[in-house]
């Protein structure tokens, strides 16, 4: 383990670059206003900085065109994610559909089910690595001048003033908790009340994770605890997750078992929240892969701002 802030702190810029302004929820930094040499004014934002991380996710040295970059990129670190998290909300899109379990059966429903939990946390480990691991080469100046080496790739770190670090681990811890759930419910359950400890509790911690990991991540792209709204890719696939955490959560509510019935509360509910929250994250999945293409968080914005200041 390694505890360290290096990672996620800019080489000194060269002359001539400035920093104008910083923003982002109390207690994180999501946005840097910079000035450059030109005068051009630059945001360079916290979520860019992980999705266009050199070593993490690397450009191709010949670009074939956007869509064709997007598509297929398997040197990236977000394109794996995506692609992870996609399969995985098919294995959980599926079996929620009545007919399926209709016709093959609950115990291959269930199956597929933990199959599904086991790719979202693949997805979720590689997107918690991207944000342990990306940031410092990723200054605007980088091309300009050599900043210090990047620090080595780790496996696990702690990174507690990276708001991404900790919406990214609050959706791997979700993601464990449903593989637990999606496991235990591959056997027979007699008992509402053993159901409930084993595969239901688990459902619901992590469903609950879910809903804070994508209200932060909703947060990180916004720059604020409160005001949401926003625009652009990166905003879209924020807002797409988190309605299917929602979706989701409202589910695992509808799964719980009355130990006097031994039947779930809403059983129509727990496949139509599972169905919808899956068909979000499919798209949210997919969605990673042009935003590190079509997405230039690097942009000019208009200069107003003639001191740095902390959000």
């Amino acid at each position: 383990m390694q505890r360290s802030r290096r990672a996620h702190s800019h080489p000194a810029p060269p002359p001539g670059w400035r920093l104008l302004e910083t923003r982002g929820p109390a207690g994180f930094v999501t946005l840097e206003l910079w000035r450059r040499p030109d005068g051009l004014v630059l945001a360079l934002t916290s979520r860019w900085r992980r999705k266009h991380s050199p070593r993490l996710n690397p450009r191709r040295p010949a670009p074939r065109g956007a869509l064709a970059d997007s598509v297929f990129a398997p040197r990236r670190i977000t394109w794996w994610v995506g692609l992870l998290f996609a399969i995985g909300s098919a294995c959980f899109l599926v079996p929620s559909v009545p007919a399926f379990p209709d016709a093959v059966g609950a115990a291959v429903a269930n199956r597929t089910y933990f199959a599904g939990s086991i790719f979202f946390t693949s997805a979720a480990y590689l997107q918690f690595f991207e944000a342990i691991n990306a940031g410092v080469e990723t200054a605007p100046w980088v091309a300009e001048a050599a900043g210090d080496a990047p620090p080595p790739i780790v496996c696990f770190a702690i990174r507690v003033r990276s708001l991404g670090y900790w919406a990214t681990l609050t959706q791997l811890v979700g993601t464990v908790a449903f593989n637990v759930s999606t496991f235990a419910a591959m056997r027979a359950w007699s008992s509402p009340v053993g159901y409930d400890d084993v595969v239901w509790r688990p459902d619901a911690i992590g469903s609950a994770c879910f809903l804070v990991a994508g209200y932060l991540a909703w947060a990180e792209v916004c720059h604020s605890y409160w005001h949401l709204t926003g625009r652009g890719l990166s905003w879209c696939i924020a807002v797409v997750n988190f309605a299917g955490s929602v979706a989701f959560g409202l589910g695992a509510v509808a799964a719980w078992r009355s130990p006097a019935s031994g039947e779930a509360i809403g059983a129509s509910a727990d496949d139509l929240g599972t169905l919808v929250g899956a068909v979000c994250f499919f798209v949210g999945g997919l969605l990673l892969w042009p935003e590190t293409v079509a997405e230039p968080v690097v942009r000019p914005v208009p200069a107003t701002t003639q001191g740095a200041r902390a959000a």
